[in-house]
């Protein structure tokens, strides 16, 4: 992949770049600034062994390509098979962290429905609300494919940088520079060479990003791009339940997304939940098939928003074992309309 070709200058046309300016600036000054990743598989480096995604790549050759600039700190909190809806519960212990630059990558793992684009939409804002810089990253499967056009949309409402990667990587086919297989080691997790390739396509971005003329400081827009469901977004988490495992809440709302723990050891724990008295989603702990980790479920979805009372209860009437429902763990995130 020696003679392959990069994300080029022109791509990043309408980001503001003073943020990642002052992030290589503060290094040169001796300061150690924090650089994130939130995403799925890709990000979190899936097909490699630990230390070789495209984040440490990164941190390895900071200096070859900025000398004498402080390496920063790189935090990697991506979890595989994640959608931009699991960020939102997520979010906040990044934050915790301070990082000033976060990666978002979720365009091979969220389908394109309306609550995932809220959900991203949301998650850029709330970044940016709380001073954290935002890169979105765009990868791609073997056929080039990804949640390319909203997020592109978001990433140029808010003129933060798009690095869309899967269409160098495409291009880069196309003209015999490589293979898919030279990239990648299945349909869509990159092995180290592609991780490599990504790592210097971001450090060519920030190196045009210094040699970019810009003094203009970073301004969060007023309106949201699309609906800003998740502006303002309300977690319920570590949820109490009645003597007979019900859980009850009213809420002005006009979206709501469960987000739930999910494994492969067998069990009966189950429940609904419902809005309003009518069941709009059945969820089980144990799937056969679950990677032992994080699901999210859109709920319930209105045009407008108006107040619903949404219930947790055991499905079918049989209480669940009281450990089983801890460990399900299931949390609400409530949207609202902005306009509302």
């Amino acid at each position: 992949m020696e003679q392959c070709s990069y994300i080029q200058p022109e791509a990043m046309e309408g980001a503001n770049l003073q943020p990642i300016r002052e992030i290589i600036e503060a290094g040169m000054r001796g300061e150690k600034k924090k650089i994130a990743a939130l995403g799925a598989s890709v990000s979190k480096g899936e097909a490699v062994k630990k230390g070789n995604a495209f984040l440490n790549k990164m941190e390895q050759k900071w200096e070859s390509y900025f000398p004498g600039s402080t390496v920063p700190e790189f935090i990697n909190a991506s979890v595989s098979g994640t959608f931009s809806a699991n960020a939102l519960f997520a979010m906040d212990e990044l934050l915790q962290k301070k990082p000033d630059l976060v990666f978002l990558d979720y365009s091979v793992n969220d389908p394109g429905q309306y609550y995932l684009q809220e959900a991203f939409e949301g998650l850029v804002h709330h970044f940016l609300e709380n001073g954290t810089y935002v890169c979105v990253l765009l990868f791609c499967n073997q056929n080039g494919n990804c949640t390319r056009g909203a997020m592109t949309r978001i990433a140029h409402y808010y003129h933060i940088p798009l690095l869309d990667i899967g269409s160098v990587v495409m291009e880069n086919i196309r003209e015999n520079r490589f293979l898919w297989q030279d990239y990648a080691s299945d349909y869509v997790h990159p092995r180290i060479e592609g991780h490599e390739f990504i790592a210097d396509n971001i450090m060519h971005c920030f190196q045009y990003a210094m040699e970019k003329e810009e003094t203009n400081s970073y301004i969060i827009p007023e309106n949201p791009c699309f609906d800003g469901s998740f502006w303002k977004l309300e977690k319920l988490e570590n949820l109490s339940y009645d003597d007979d495992q019900v859980f009850t809440v009213d809420k002005y709302c006009s979206v709501v997304v469960a987000e739930y723990f999910q494994t492969a050891q067998e069990n009966d724990c189950k429940v609904e939940i419902l809005v309003d008295g009518e069941v709009k989603e059945c969820v089980e702990l144990h799937w056969e098939f679950a990677w032992d980790n994080r699901l999210v479920r859109m709920i319930f979805v209105e045009p407008k928003a108006d107040w619903h009372t949404i219930e947790i209860r055991p499905a079918g009437g049989k209480q669940n074992d009281q450990e089983l429902l801890k460990q399900f763990d299931i949390k609400l995130g409530i949207g609202c309309l902005l306009e509302d």
